[in-house]
């Protein structure tokens, strides 16, 4: 239950720093903040963080990178990547990507790029602005999730999870 606590907490601070709304000073206040309630260890870094806390992992800002151990056999689109969790005890991983694509052209990617990699398909729930793809391999599911921000740029959310039934 801790670990789920702590999801809130990750999306809120990310929000407050990658939009940019404070300083160093405040960021660093918010970081200690965060450490202090959470027990995580927080790193702060400008407009970047990084928390850790038991298996939970997140970093998100303009210095992102892709775990090491990210599965090969999922496909990243193109773009800046905004925010990774990483929850080693279920092997889960969360990724925000801002892309150039549209809709239709990320949505022709995933298709393709799935099929290659042998993932099969549950459902397809495109509409005109927003795309949501669930598949399925070996015991893991995996959601592609794609739509606009406030800001008219398109984002992509991949999420990997251990198959619940």
């Amino acid at each position: 239950m801790k670990k789920y606590f702590f999801l809130p907490i990750i999306a809120i601070i990310s929000l407050l720093i990658l939009s940019g709304c404070g300083n160093k000073n405040n960021e660093q206040s918010l970081g200690y903040e965060i450490a202090n309630k959470t027990k995580a260890k927080v790193d702060v870094n400008g407009n970047n963080i990084k928390l850790e806390s038991g298996s939970a992992k997140f970093q998100g800002g303009d210095k992102t990178t892709l775990p090491a151990d990210f599965p090969n056999d999922v496909y990243v689109i193109d773009g800046q990547l905004q925010g990774v969790y990483q929850d080693t005890s279920i092997n889960g991983f969360v990724l925000t990507v801002k892309t150039d694509k549209t809709i239709e052209e990320i949505k022709k990617i995933y298709k393709e790029k799935l099929a290659a990699n042998n993932w099969k398909i549950l459902s397809d729930f495109s509409q005109v602005n927003t795309l949501d793809i669930s598949a399925q391999k070996d015991d893991r599911n995996l959601t592609i999730a794609a739509g606009e921000n406030g800001n008219k740029e398109m984002i992509v959310t991949i999420i990997i999870s251990k198959k619940m039934f």
